[in-house]
């Protein structure tokens, strides 16, 4: 074969590779902005997200040792810009001083890993009881983070939940 049409034939397969390359990027651009925003719409809706968590873990713990239960949910400037706001949300239940919150905790673990995609983590702060000074740290499916800390360090045993939601969708 002639040298010229060697070269013809390496350019055009040069220009066919590159207008392949910029037509597989047009497509997936075009299919970006027709997929809908992942992120909640509003603050209520990423409270909504939050507080479902939140709900679900103190639903495992025994209605009979629920003394007492406390939330503030606080809106938060999102570190992200172009972002909306984001929340977080704390929640602090009162417990019976006979609850047994490592047992508790070992319960909770058991519960979540029947849920497909929760993660859990189980932590003990300096304590020589197990049960007086859990730390334990919680990934939803969505990949919310929730850390809970079983403790009765302030003279009160109570379970603290605190979790941040993602930021919403700019307004």
């Amino acid at each position: 074969m002639p040298p010229d049409r060697q070269r013809s034939r390496a350019v055009r397969s040069a220009i066919i590779a590159i207008a392949g390359a910029g037509a597989l990027v047009l497509v997936l651009w075009v299919v970006t902005l027709f997929l809908p925003d992942p992120r909640p719409a509003t603050i209520e809706a990423a409270t909504a997200t939050v507080t479902s968590h939140l709900d679900r873990i103190e639903d495992t713990i025994p209605e009979e040792g629920v003394q007492g239960r406390s939330e503030r949910i606080a809106p938060l400037p999102c570190p992200l810009e172009g972002s909306g706001p984001q929340v977080r949300v704390q929640r602090v239940v009162d417990v019976d001083p006979h609850l047994d919150r490592a047992r508790w905790a070992a319960d909770l673990s058991h519960e979540l890993a029947k849920q497909e995609g929760w993660v859990m983590r189980v932590t003990t702060q300096g304590a020589t009881d197990a049960r007086d000074d859990l730390r334990i740290r919680i990934v939803s499916p969505d990949l919310t983070i929730v850390n809970v800390i079983a403790s009765d360090a302030a003279g009160t045993p109570r379970i603290t939940m605190h979790a941040t939601s993602e930021c919403t969708q700019p307004g």
